[in-house]
């Protein structure tokens, strides 16, 4: 609204007078880059401490203390390692809250497991690039394991009455989003007179049917899917290993990545400069941000745990898979497939891209 401002304590400070609001300026430019090396000092004493293993904050995971500086295990660690083994094993949030608090008396809400358990990769022994910053609980490949659980538990609603079994995994080619559930309503009339109602779960593209945005229209029965993946997953796994054993198989590509991290800290400063969080606030997260884009190369080799896949190969599962039930064949799915691409339909026919873990 144009009103101008004057400082009684510091009479320079007068934004109605051309010299006065160069001389604000002036100072907010001072400041501003104070606060950058303030910024820097404390990241690179931030870093420091990280790469001789000590705690920058005195927030520990459950299951470790503070002891000269550095994390050591508790004597609740053999708990939380039981805990984590049992959602790894069952793919549960809600049975694993339960089984903590039955089995060793831990009380725990389902976000707090999940956030601060279970993402933590501290658990792994790693911290902010420091592979040995404390010691480790659970291996790599679990980690990896229940990440990929969590991300794909996300699709998942409580509130399902049926057990999808491709839920969270199916991707639409087109538009690049996950296909939901749905049911199919068939109508058969006999040469009696009689008539039967059926209903088939299927999936379908939500932004086709919903908001119209994309190509990919049609339902997708879910025995279909079984059918292709029952006929055609030894084959595709056989190329996947020999691809990945040979070198061929895709390095990681990570500079999205960090210009999503370079995007947040231009957000930061915005929020700094317009006095939304304080200047302890923006140091501590730039300090953040800048180790997260220090700690990640552009490009990376996959690094794969090929064990679980060559398992399958190995043994018989087509026989052990008619007698799962729906969820204990989302399991089996999710524990080998990262995700099935589904193309277009050409007719009756369509083409789908196994993606595996």
């Amino acid at each position: 609204y144009n009103v101008a401002w004057t400082a009684i304590d510091q009479p320079y400070f007068d934004t109605s007078t051309p010299y006065g609001r160069a001389f604000v300026a002036q100072s907010m430019t001072w400041a501003e880059l104070e606060a950058q090396n303030g910024g820097l000092r404390v990241a690179d004493v931030f870093r420091n401490k990280v790469v001789h293993g000590e705690v920058i904050t005195g927030k520990v995971p459950r299951g470790y203390m503070i002891q000269n500086k550095h994390l050591v295990f508790s004597d609740e660690a053999p708990a939380m390692l039981d805990s984590i083994q049992y959602f790894h094993r069952e793919q549960g949030l809600a049975k694993t809250v339960n089984y903590m608090r039955e089995n060793h008396g831990i009380n725990m809400s389902i976000q707090n497991l999940k956030n601060s358990i279970l993402r933590n990769e501290k658990y792994t022994g790693r911290y902010r690039g420091n592979e040995n910053y404390c010691p480790r609980l659970i291996s790599d490949e679990m980690y990896q394991d229940i990440q990929r659980v969590l991300d794909n538990n996300s699709t998942i609603r409580s509130s399902q009455k049926y057990p999808y079994i491709f839920s969270g995994i199916l991707i639409c080619d087109e538009c690049g989003h996950k296909m939901s559930g749905c049911h199919i309503n068939v109508v058969s009339r006999r040469t009696s007179g009689k008539v039967y109602r059926y209903k088939y779960p299927a999936y379908e593209c939500l932004q086709y049917r919903a908001y119209k945005k994309c190509s990919n229209g049609g339902e997708i029965r879910e025995m279909r899917i079984e059918e292709y993946l029952l006929e055609h997953i030894r084959e595709e796994l056989s190329g996947y290993l020999v691809d990945f054993e040979t070198g061929e198989a895709k390095r990681i590509d990570n500079r999205a990545k960090k210009n999503k991290i370079r995007r947040k800290l231009d957000r930061l400063k915005d929020l700094y400069l317009n006095e939304v969080i304080n200047l302890e606030e923006y140091k501590k997260d730039r300090a953040e941000y800048e180790e997260q884009l220090a700690a990640l190369p552009d490009m990376e080799q996959p690094i794969k745990n090929l064990k679980p896949l060559k398992q399958v190969l190995d043994c018989n599962f087509e026989i052990i898979y008619n007698n799962l039930n729906n969820e204990e064949k989302r399991a089996f799915w999710r524990s080998i497939i990262k995700e099935i691409r589904v193309s277009k339909s050409i007719g009756r026919n369509r083409k789908y891209q196994i993606i595996f873990l």
